[in-house]
């Protein structure tokens, strides 16, 4: 009588479990974060780039706060399933406007949504 109810329920959850995100080319995802630099360097609100056609949400907390963007240089790349890592050089300007660099990892994803998120300073 267990086997009836129990194997059932084991075909509904392998029946139902999502694909996983499609593997992300590393153009693609520079791209995504190019698109993104970009537009702080232009000094374009964060909320312009998440609700343009191409959206990407962004998490970059120097932005949020303020920061000024002069510059950047991608410094290494490396592929992680659906995820890529880009090493940045920055070169910034503090809300006071003191110059600095810094290097910052960005994760991003290319599909299924655009996303850059910084997750350090330095790799």
């Amino acid at each position: 009588m267990m086997r009836i109810v129990f194997l059932p329920t084991i075909a509904l959850i392998v029946g139902c479990t999502p694909a996983p995100p499609p593997k992300v080319a590393i153009a693609d995802a520079r791209a995504v974060v190019e698109s993104a630099l970009a537009s702080w360097k232009n000094a374009e609100p964060m909320q312009t780039l998440r609700d343009s056609a191409d959206s990407v949400l962004v998490a970059e907390p120097r932005w949020e706060s303020g920061w000024k963007l002069d510059g950047y240089e991608f410094v290494g790349e490396t592929v992680d399933g659906f995820q890529a890592r880009c090493k940045v050089q920055l070169t910034l300007k503090d809300p006071k406007g003191n110059a600095s660099r810094e290097t910052a990892e960005y994760v991003a994803t290319a599909a299924p949504k655009r996303t850059v998120t910084r997750v350090s300073e330095g790799w």
